[in-house]
């Protein structure tokens, strides 16, 4: 089993990537399909906390949220 890269170095634990990972890794189509599944991915989840933040008198400034605003007026 020939464990050293390209440039010498020994990488014991390393594996070897398969001739598919290979392919798929320079392969346009499929980097931009997951791209785009990636970013839907990750509006999904920005949309999920933003449902939270409105309609509870947050006003985006840290510490500024409910209680510390019902706390002000007592």
């Amino acid at each position: 089993m020939n464990t050293q890269s390209r440039n010498g170095q020994d990488w014991p634990g390393a594996t070897t990537p398969t001739r598919g990972t290979l392919f798929l890794r320079t392969f346009l189509p499929w980097q931009i399909c997951r791209f785009i599944w990636i970013n839907l991915k990750m509006m999904r989840i920005i949309a999920r906390s933003h449902r939270g933040m409105h309609g509870q008198g947050m006003t985006g400034r840290a510490g500024a949220g409910p209680d510390r605003a019902q706390a002000a007026h007592n």
